[in-house]
């Protein structure tokens, strides 16, 4: 079947119209349970072939759409028949409660960006989208579609900063990382850290980038509540390997040092086979702390 659908990809493409092979497809169609999962993709190929026959395949489509959403060929046909149709109140409908129910889908924003030509949708869409873009998996499509969101739904900063926050705690790249980070400081000038950030940092602590993203932004954010989320994060996570980061930084901002330096002393204890254990023994030396102890 993949290789059916990359074929008639290419008829399509080269505009090469194959009017018999069209016709059985059509036929194929007809003779596929629709619950079954082939239909979606022989829908495609039918309707790419077959432009004759739209009229018919569009009622058929539509049917199987309000059935099928838990398909993964749901958001492409939904596309095929907003392309024929755009603006459709059965498919803007469709659309949306799609949307509302898939956030983590990885064909969410094509959806997403076609309703985006509808102005009556902006205060559903932008709802749509600060619930899916923490969850959605990281791409290059990422920074368009913030900067979306941004130009065409005017979001609050503070909405938007706190979505894109929820996503980055999450990220893996360090190249996406740097990119989020970039557009969330060129947008904060003016913003109180106390009520953009720290909230959401103070609720994600376990997600597994959490300790990278607080440190690249504790180069910018030097604030006193902003500082302690990082404190606060080394309770119970020492054997996390960016445990010693954190204190570390911590440190160089000169943030309580009367306490975070017996905090990496007793750190040391029984971690001699941590790689980190080296760094921390010299930045309590570096802070002439227990010399006569940490030397031995």
């Amino acid at each position: 079947m993949p290789h059916l659908f990359r074929w008639a990809e290419i008829l399509r493409q080269k505009d090469i119209v194959v009017e018999t092979t069209g016709w059985r497809v059509r036929e194929w169609l007809g003779s596929t349970p629709t619950n079954s999962a082939p239909w979606g993709l022989l829908f495609q190929i039918a309707w790419d072939l077959r432009k004759t026959d739209r009229p018919r395949l569009r009622s058929q489509g539509l049917a199987w759409l309000r059935d099928s959403a838990e398909s993964g060929a749901w958001n492409f046909v939904w596309q095929r028949l907003w392309d024929y149709e755009p603006g459709d109140q059965d498919l803007v409908t469709l659309g949306i409660e799609w949307l509302q129910a898939n956030p983590a889908h990885v064909g969410w924003s094509y959806v997403w960006q076609k309703l985006l030509t509808q102005s009556v949708l902006s205060s559903i869409l932008l709802r749509c989208a600060l619930q899916a873009v923490p969850l959605q998996s990281e791409s290059s499509a990422d920074l368009p579609i913030w900067q979306l969101i941004e130009e065409k739904l005017a979001p609050t900063r503070t909405e938007l900063l706190q979505s894109i926050t929820r996503k980055l705690v999450r990220v893996q790249s360090p190249h996406k990382m740097d990119k989020g980070i970039e557009f969330i400081m060129t947008r904060m000038e003016g913003e109180p850290v106390t009520t953009t950030l720290a909230p959401v940092l103070a609720e994600t602590m376990d997600q597994p980038a959490w300790a990278h993203l607080w440190q690249q932004l504790a180069a910018h954010l030097r604030e006193v509540e902003f500082l302690g989320l990082g404190r606060d994060w080394l309770k119970g996570r020492e054997d996390k390997p960016e445990w010693s980061h954190v204190w570390r930084r911590l440190l160089d901002e000169d943030f309580e040092k009367i306490d975070l330096l017996p905090i990496g002393r007793n750190w040391l204890k029984d971690r001699e086979d941590k790689p980190e254990w080296s760094h921390v023994w010299r930045r309590l030396l570096d802070g002439d702390f227990e010399k006569i102890d940490l030397l031995p």
